[in-house]
C-alpha cells in the first residue's frame, strides 16, 4: 500500500502548484464575503480533484494491465508516454509564454466577482477542476496507477491525493477563517507574484512531470 500511494505524490504536488488556481482562490478571499466564498472555493475544488482520480481508479481491471507475468501491459507504456508529450509541450509553450512577459489572463467572471455568492463559487472552482488540462491528466495517471490496486489501498490514496492536491488552496482560505485581516497583506502579495510568474511557475512543474512520466516509462518498459 506505501509504495503506490508514495507514486501519488508527484501527480498530487503538481495538482497543488496550480497558480492560476491558487489565484482564483485569493481572489475570492479578497470579497466580502470572503470566509463563505474561500469555504466554497475549496469545496468545489476538492469535489473536482477527488472526482477524476475515483472515476479513473473505479474502473479497476476494465483498464490494460500494467504489468502482467512480471511484463508490462501496452497502457504501462502509453498512459505516461502521452501524458510526458503533453507536459513537455506545455513546458515549452509556457516558458515562451513567459520569456514574452505574458501575465495571467483574467476571465470575465473575474471582473464581477463581488456579485458571486457561494454557490456560484463552488461551481467556478469545480469546473476550473475539470477542465485544466494539467488537472485533469494527473488525476488520470494517479487514477490509471491505482486502478488495479486493493479497495483499501484506493481509498488511502485518494484520500492522500486530494488532501496534498487541495493543500494549497487550503492554506489561504485556513488563514482566512482564523486569522481575518491579519493575512490580508501577505495573500495580495502572493497574488501580485502568481499573476506575474504564474507562466514560469507551470512551466517547471510541467517540465519536473514531463521527465517523471518518461522515466517512469523508461523503468517499466525497459
Amino acid at each position: 500500500m506505501t509504495g503506490a500511494v508514495a507514486e501519488l505524490l508527484p501527480f498530487a504536488l503538481g495538482v497543488a502548484i496550480s497558480p492560476e488556481v491558487i489565484f482564483a482562490a485569493l481572489l475570492f478571499l479578497m470579497t466580502t464575503r470572503a470566509k463563505q466564498n474561500g469555504v466554497a472555493f475549496f469545496l468545489g475544488w476538492t469535489t473536482a480533484i477527488a472526482l477524476t482520480i475515483t472515476i479513473v481508479a473505479a474502473l479497476g481491471r476494465r483498464l490494460p494491465e500494467q504489468h502482467q507475468s512480471g511484463g508490462s501491459g501496452w497502457g504501462a507504456i502509453v498512459v505516461p508516454l502521452i501524458i510526458g508529450t503533453v507536459f513537455g509541450a506545455l513546458a515549452i509553450i509556457l516558458w515562451r509564454t513567459h520569456r514574452r512577459g505574458g501575465e495571467m489572463k483574467h476571465p470575465a467572471w473575474m471582473q464581477k466577482i463581488e456579485s458571486v455568492g457561494p454557490g456560484k463559487t463552488a461551481a467556478i472552482a469545480f469546473l476550473l477542476g475539470v477542465i485544466n488540462l494539467k488537472t485533469v491528466m494527473l488525476g488520470v495517471h494517479a487514477g490509471y496507477t491505482l486502478a488495479g490496486a486493493a479497495v483499501a489501498t484506493k481509498i488511502v490514496g485518494i484520500a492522500v491525493y486530494t488532501l496534498v492536491g487541495v493543500s494549497t488552496v487550503a492554506l489561504p482560505v485556513l488563514a482566512v477563517l482564523f486569522g481575518g485581516e491579519r493575512f490580508t497583506g501577505m495573500l495580495h502579495r502572493v497574488r501580485g507574484f502568481l499573476e506575474k510568474n504564474w507562466a514560469l511557475i507551470v512551466a517547471i512543474v510541467s517540465a519536473i512531470l514531463a521527465l517523471h512520466s518518461f522515466i517512469h516509462l523508461a523503468t517499466t518498459a525497459f
